[in-house]
């Protein structure tokens, strides 16, 4: 007979037991055999848990616990188990290192609850959390966005703001601060000042930028034309001097005598007239703005301290400043409550080194409308075609000037400023000899560069002289041509008209000459050019114009001729016709480097400056010398 016994052990303590009991022999036939596992409970029903069971052995019935396991071989271990049970993850989640690991939405101890992010309220400024599959999504208010509606969408980052205007970004939209002169949500509309028909006496006003302009009938001044006695105007004059090292120290202190001059020709002070000094090379320098001088004597030590600092030549940079000069200008009153007028002088060569940007400058500043941006020449090579882009263009010609012609440049300034408000009487009383270069040399190249080029250069000039005539007040024309020897087809006292001068242009034919003789040209204007027997007039400006493309020699009495030309108070301009200019020698035969013209192929429209030296206007200017 055998028996069976049960060992019961705890988890961590065993403690064997041996109980005897008489079984059939059916219930424990085979001796050492170990009999069924008890039923045995988990601790949880998933996420992992523990269970705990027992089972007994067949064992002789004389035996006690100790001998039964000797004699079948077996140990205490086998009377028990226990472990892991139940290692069910719900939704995706998996079991390991004793726990459930869930998919990011559930959560549990068998991921068994979905897990809902948006009990944490994580979007901010008042957005909406709506849970996804796996991920909350924030619905913002209008005006917020992020995952989590955290950022404040700057409404300014697309720069709605037009015209300058500065922008302010706000909750769901922006808002526009506009410079003067412009209104609108951006700042697109450009406020008309003259809709008030603030302009009286019958005055035609015109709208600028934060400004307006009344054009007075005669005999009616002041900003509005309401009175019709004189008063001088107040005036804003802002010079912009080249430092460039294309000037040199020379020709920079020749334009601060220029401007220590004309501060002698008008009324300085708060009340009439201010002047701003910019300096530029590489940089641009505001060297006194418009407000810190108020007397001559204090204005002329200022610009004689001012020191040369050369450099490559921004334009672009000196045109900028003045902008800004002229802004606070139009933004400022003088004492007598007048808005004062803005005049902006550019002296230079016309060399910028960015040119394109300082044709956008110049275009800038315009926009503010001073009222005249006038170009003067001076240096060794002066750029007429870059001259006549920075300034402000007329409609008889641009205002484009030479340092030694002061009497246009002041005619200009009264004219516009009404310094003495008396009415200047328009002029055109000028002698014009054209001098046509008709040596062999000069027709080697069947193009522009060739003799029928020199033709058609001086046909233009006829063309553009719309003040040519026969009346005593007119622009006369004589018409020669030189080799070694001149060659008089028209002389002042024949009066012909701009077609019968183009016509005998025409039909003006080059020698067998190699090379021309400038002396002997020089030596026939001394003699005969504006002589009054062949047409000339007392009192007259005086003016000879020599085409040529280089095809002359200047002997060693050149300098003689030419200083006894000038000494009869004529200017001689030097045009360069075609490609290959000789400027250092036009530069030796001109009154001045700014009357050598280039005209070529891509510069053909320079010989339009002249206009400013044939015709100007005549006023009588209280105030200048």
């Amino acid at each position: 007979m055998f028996y069976k016994m049960n060992i019961f052990i705890s988890v961590g303590l065993i403690v064997c037991v041996c109980i005897v009991i008489i079984v059939s022999g059916t219930s424990c036939s085979n001796r050492c055999e170990w009999l069924s596992w008890e039923e045995y409970r988990c601790s949880q029903t998933c996420g992992g848990g523990t269970f705990y069971r027992s089972r007994s052995l067949c064992c002789p019935s004389e035996l006690q616990v100790n001998e039964c396991l000797t004699y079948c071989g077996k140990t205490s271990s086998g009377f028990h188990e226990y472990g892991n049970c139940n290692e069910i993850c719900y939704n995706g989640g998996n079991y390991y290192s004793g726990s459930c690991h869930c998919l990011p939405e559930y959560d549990g101890i068998c991921c068994s609850e979905q897990y809902d992010e948006c009990i944490s309220s994580p979007c901010l400024n008042r957005g909406t959390c709506r849970q996804g599959s796996n991920r909350f999504d924030c619905t913002c208010l209008p005006g917020y966005v992020g995952t989590r509606c955290e950022y404040d969408y700057n409404e300014c980052s697309s720069n709605p703001c037009e015209n300058g205007g500065t922008c302010t970004d706000m909750v769901n939209g922006y808002s526009c601060s506009c410079v003067p002169g412009y209104v609108g949500v951006n700042c697109e509309i450009d406020y008309d000042e003259c809709a008030s028909g603030p302009c009286q006496n019958g005055g035609t006003c015109v709208d600028y930028v934060n400004f307006f302009r009344c054009i007075c009938p005669s005999g009616f001044y002041e900003d509005l034309c309401g009175i019709g006695i004189c008063h001088p105007q107040p005036a804003d004059m802002i010079f912009l001097l080249d430092s460039s090292v294309s000037q040199t120290e020379q020709n920079f202190m020749k334009q601060l005598d220029f401007l220590s001059n004309f501060t002698d020709h008008v009324l300085i002070g708060p009340n009439d007239t201010q002047i701003s000094v910019i300096t530029f090379s590489s940089e641009a320098l505001v060297e006194f703005n418009l407000t810190i001088y108020d007397n001559e004597k204090s204005l002329k030590t200022a610009i004689k301290s001012i020191k040369f600092k050369p450099g490559i030549t921004r334009t672009d940079k000196a045109l900028q400043k003045a902008k800004e000069v002229a802004v606070r200008s139009r933004q400022t009153r003088r004492p007598n409550g007048k808005l004062a007028r803005i005049f902006v002088f550019v002296i230079t060569d016309g060399m910028s080194t960015y040119r394109e940007k300082t044709k956008q400058e110049a275009n800038n500043l315009k926009r503010f409308s001073p009222e005249g941006i006038a170009a003067i020449g001076i240096g060794k090579q002066v750029s007429h075609q870059e001259l006549r882009e920075i300034a402000t263009s007329s409609s008889s010609s641009p205002n484009v000037f030479s340092v030694d012609n002061f009497d246009s440049l002041y005619t200009m300034v009264a004219q516009l400023v009404h310094i003495t408000c008396k009415e200047c009487s328009h002029s055109a009383v000028s002698d014009v000899i054209l001098m046509i270069d008709e040596s062999i040399n000069t027709s080697n190249i069947e193009t522009f560069n060739g003799f029928s080029g020199l033709l058609d250069s001086a046909s233009q000039l006829i063309r553009l002289m719309d003040t040519l005539g026969s009346e005593s007040n007119d622009t006369h024309v004589s018409l020669t041509s030189f080799s070694n020897t001149v060659y008089t087809h028209v002389n002042f006292s024949n009066r012909l008209s701009r077609s019968e001068l183009l016509l005998t242009i025409s039909k003006i034919k080059h020698t067998e000459d190699v090379i021309s003789n400038i002396s002997t040209a020089l030596h026939y204007i001394n003699m005969y050019g504006f002589n009054m027997a062949y047409g000339g007039r007392l009192g007259a400006r005086r003016f000879l114009v020599i085409f040529t493309n280089g095809g002359y020699n200047l002997d060693a009495v050149f300098e003689l001729e030419r200083k006894n030309v000038l000494e009869k108070g004529v200017k001689i301009i030097a045009v360069g016709v075609g490609s290959n200019i000789d400027v250092d020698g036009l530069q030796k035969i001109a009154s001045s480097p700014y009357h050598v013209i280039a005209d070529t192929d891509e510069f053909n429209n320079n010989l339009d400056v002249l206009k400013r030296e044939f015709v100007y206007d005549s006023c009588e200017l209280d105030f200048i010398d």
